[in-house]
């Protein structure tokens, strides 16, 4: 048996005395059950009375909760004190107000709660730690807390935009997405910078061809690579280490017609350049040299035009002939002359035969140069060679085999009294004649030989304005005189050797014009007085050893002999003596002129 004491004050209430009481195990037992539930008994009572004090709900509103009130001050509600008003704590302070100016805290207030990133009335972006049924919100932006109902929760999507896509503002800066806001604002970062803007819009993939990575050109004509585009049609590019923002940007496009990247091109300053770029709008970026350059109105080029080619010969209009480098697709040839290149629309090809004319054929121009043709070309212009010199005329006439006036057995005389054989016929009816003497000359018309004009005919014996004796050989329409020097008979002084008596040479009757203009025929005779002149001072000049460097440069070079019978010598002699008279300046050297003189007085 074990003795157990009680509680005096249980054992009052059970009637119990104040000492120890022995028990059985099985009394004991049951005291201890009674002990236990008496005591819980005890407790579960005094709590009541406490939680009849403390803990009832009026409305929606418990003691316990937090609650926010009018003056935005966040507290626990601790008591009703009656069924209208509501004892809060907030911090150490303790507040009694109606409850109709208490709100309670909740989850969740149209989509916004705890630890929701929000952003307020001023662009403010925090998380959201308290909710109330009124739709205010406590929330920490930093190191702060601030309370408002003016905000927005974040959402995945707003107006096409994300996080971590790229936007542009309605300044142009180009920023990441870091939270879209349900009404439409997005925090944005620029750099170091962040923003809150509702005005942005968001980027997208494609957009008319332009993406992430296109080569663009701008308005300004610059050629950058596209790093964003955006849904407005902005779009966000670089040209070498800066960045720009624009709408008016143009994509590049693999080809423009018949043009590509490396094709040739030409522009309207006739610079010939590669293609680097094509663009939607036409433009197109090439190279010239180190130099590039943007421009609409180039020229793509052909590999012919009509029978033009590359290396194809060509005459411009300034009668240049090169060869082409590259034909144009507008007409623009692209040619070489000698070292320099030039760039014409007007020129014409090399062919094959122009107007009966092709290469080698003997040829006469409106010069009567005779040359051989070298090339002719489409425009009817032909390329030839007189002598060592290149000629171009589109007035040739080519040789023919005859005539139908001349002939090749016969002579003939020229206006100027040349006299020769014809070597070719052109078909113009022009004459090459083979002089006498050598050389030869062109003419259009020819005087034939005659029988006989006053008194000059075949074998009359003359002299000539160099005074040598010599005999006709043949006498022409225009008074010309083909003539041969005498030998010297036995016992006379030597006229002329051997070699030169084989020879032919040509003068005319002095005295004897055909036509006879009485103004004209005058100023004939007095000319041809100067040079029989002129002619016996070189005689004289020869016979003194007279030099001729003062001698009248003028009348050096006469353009015709004269000839006349050996009789007529005295009168010719003092027709140049009168002359000498009137005007001494014909020959400027005294000494010479005084010599002239006195050959001009003799009787020889």
């Amino acid at each position: 048996m074990r003795t157990i004491l009680i509680d005096k004050k249980i054992a009052k209430r059970k009637y119990l005395p104040a000492h120890s009481i022995t028990f059985s195990r099985d009394e004991r037992v049951k005291y201890q059950i009674k002990f236990i539930a008496t005591c819980l008994f005890f407790f579960l009572f005094i709590n009541s009375k406490i939680f009849a004090f403390a803990g009832p709900c009026i409305g929606s509103l418990c003691v316990g909760d937090v609650v926010i009130d009018k003056n935005n001050r966040i507290g626990t509600v601790k008591s009703f004190p009656s069924d209208s008003s509501a004892n809060y704590q907030v911090g150490t302070d303790h507040y009694t107000t109606p409850i109709n100016n208490l709100t309670p805290q909740i989850n969740d207030f149209n989509g916004i709660s705890s630890t929701k990133k929000i952003v307020d009335e001023y662009n403010r972006v925090g998380t959201v730690y308290r909710v109330f049924q009124d739709g205010r919100a406590q929330y920490q932006v930093g190191s702060d807390f601030f309370i408002s109902h003016k905000i927005e929760p974040e959402v995945e999507e707003a107006n096409f935009i994300k996080k971590n896509i790229g936007v542009v503002d309605q300044y142009n800066r180009v920023g990441l997405v870091i939270e879209v806001f349900r009404d439409q604002r997005v925090r944005y970062q620029v750099g170091t910078d962040k923003f809150v803007n509702r005005s942005v819009v968001g980027e997208i993939n494609e957009l008319n061809g332009l993406k992430s990575g296109t080569v663009i050109v701008d308005s300004f004509n610059r050629i950058g690579t596209t790093l964003r585009v955006f849904r407005d049609g902005r779009v966000y590019y670089q040209i070498g280490s800066d960045k720009f923002v624009a709408k008016d940007v143009i994509s590049e496009v693999g080809t423009l017609g018949i043009i590509a990247k490396g094709k040739v091109v030409i522009d309207s300053f006739n610079r010939i350049g590669t293609v680097l770029n094509a663009f939607q709008d036409g433009r197109i970026h090439y190279q010239v040299g180190s130099d590039k350059f943007v421009a609409k109105d180039v020229i793509s080029e052909v590999g012919t035009l009509g029978i033009i080619a590359k290396e194809k010969a060509v005459i411009d209009s300034f009668n240049r002939i090169g060869t082409v480098l590259r034909a144009f697709q507008d007409g623009r040839i692209s040619y070489r002359v000698g070292t320099d290149t030039f760039v014409s629309k007007t020129v014409s090809p090399q062919v094959t035969e122009i107007n009966g004319l092709t290469a080698s054929i003997v040829v006469v121009d409106d010069y009567n140069r005779v040359g051989t043709v070298l090339r002719v070309f489409q425009d009817g212009r032909v390329n030839y060679r007189v002598g060592t010199d290149p000629f171009v005329s589109s007035s040739l006439s080519k040789e023919v085999a005859t005539h139908p006036t001349y002939q090749k057995d016969n002579f003939y005389s020229t206006k100027y009294f040349e006299v020769g054989g014809p070597y070719r016929f052109f078909e113009n009816k022009k004459v090459q004649l083979l002089l006498v003497g050598g050389g030869t000359t062109v003419s259009s018309f020819l005087y034939s030989a005659v029988d006989r004009i006053e008194d000059y005919s075949k074998g009359k014996e003359i002299v000539d304005s160099r005074y040598r004796k010599a005999v006709v050989q043949n006498v022409f329409e225009n008074g010309a005189v083909l003539y041969k020097l005498k030998t010297p008979e036995e016992g006379e002084e030597e006229e002329a050797s051997e070699a030169e008596a084989e020879k032919l040479y040509t003068g005319k009757i002095y005295g004897f014009f055909l036509e006879n203009i009485p103004n004209d025929l005058e100023l004939q005779r007095k000319r041809e007085n100067e040079f029989w002149l002129t002619e016996t001072a070189k005689v004289v000049a020869k016979k003194e050893e007279l030099e001729l460097s003062e001698f009248n440069p003028n009348f050096y070079q006469t353009p015709y002999l004269s000839v006349a019978s050996e009789e007529k010598i005295p009168e010719i002699k003092k027709t140049q003596l009168d002359l000498l008279n009137e005007n001494s300046a014909l020959i400027n050297y005294k000494v010479l002129r005084n010599k002239v003189i006195e050959f001009l007085k003799s009787e020889e």
